[in-house]
C-alpha cells in the first residue's frame, strides 16, 4: 500500500518543469526517447501528513510548462506561534514547548496523532496500535520521480529534498535551504543553497552558484560565470 499522484504531459517534447517540494528526494531522468514528460509523487505512507501532502499535490500544465506543488507536510499547524527545530533532514515544530507537528526518523507527529512507519499508533492522545504491534514499511518520505524529454529545463524549490539529475538539461534553477543537487550536463545553472552541496559534471554556457556552508563542485567547463554575483563555496 502507498500513496501516489501521477501526471503525464499532454504536450509532447521538451518541457519547463517547476517543482516545489519541502522534504524528501527528487530523482530526475532525462530520456531522449521520451515523448511526454512524466512526474510521479509518492510515499509508502497511506495516512498522515506525508500521505496527505502527496494526495494534495497540485499539477498545473500550460503549454510546455508544468508546475508541480507538493504541500509542506510540516505546515499543518493550527493556531499559536511555532518555532522549528531542525536536525539534518529532520524537522519538528513546537507550540508552547509541546511537539505538535514534525517528522523524525520514520515517525510523524501531528496534532496529537503519531505515525510510525506509515501506521498510526496514537490517535488523539490514545494508543490505537494493538499490543505487540510490529511497525514496518513506510518511513514518511516523499519521493518525486521525473522523466523529462531531451531539451527540457528544471527548477526546484525546496527546504531539504535531495535532487539528483541523470542526463543533460538546458537549464537548472535550484533553490534550497539544506538540500543538495547532483547533476550531469547543463547549459545554464543557477543554484543557491544554505547548507547543501552542488555537484555538476558539466556547465556549458552560464554558471551562477552560491552556498553558505555547503560545497560547490563543477567539473572542468567552458562556462562563463555570471558577472560579479557573490559566490561563496566552503
Amino acid at each position: 500500500m502507498s500513496s501516489e499522484k501521477i501526471h503525464v504531459m499532454n504536450t509532447a517534447g521538451a518541457i519547463e518543469l517547476d517543482l516545489s517540494v519541502s522534504h524528501g528526494a527528487v530523482n530526475v531522468t532525462v530520456d531522449p526517447k521520451a515523448v511526454h514528460g512524466r512526474v510521479r509523487v509518492h510515499t509508502a505512507a497511506t495516512e498522515g501528513p506525508v500521505a496527505d501532502a502527496v494526495n494534495d499535490t497540485l499539477f498545473t500544465e500550460r503549454g510546455n510548462k508544468l508546475t508541480v506543488s507538493v504541500p509542506d507536510d510540516t505546515a499543518g499547524q493550527t493556531g499559536g506561534s511555532y518555532s522549528v527545530m531542525q536536525v539534518g533532514g529532520n524537522v519538528v515544530s513546537f507550540n508552547g514547548g509541546v511537539i505538535n507537528t514534525g517528522t523524525m526518523t520514520g515517525m510523524t507527529i501531528s496534532n496529537g496523532d503519531i505515525w510510525v512507519g506509515g501506521q498510526r499508533v496514537v490517535a488523539g492522545g490514545r494508543v490505537v496500535a494493538e499490543q505487540r504491534t510490529v511497525v514496518s514499511g513506510a518511513t514518511g518520505t516523499i519521493t518525486v520521480d521525473i522523466v523529462l524529454p531531451a531539451g527540457s529545463s528544471l527548477a526546484v524549490n525546496t527546504k531539504n529534498a535531495e535532487t539528483t539529475v541523470r542526463g543533460d538539461l538546458e537549464a537548472i534553477r535550484f533553490d534550497a535551504r539544506n538540500g543538495s543537487l547532483q547533476a550531469g550536463g547543463v547549459k545554464v545553472l543557477e543554484a543557491e543553497t544554505h547548507n547543501g552541496s552542488v555537484l555538476i559534471d558539466r556547465v556549458e554556457t552560464e554558471l551562477e552558484a552560491s552556498t553558505h556552508n555547503g560545497s560547490i563542485t563543477i567539473a572542468p567547463t567552458t562556462a562563463t560565470a555570471a558577472p560579479p554575483a557573490p559566490t561563496t563555496a566552503t
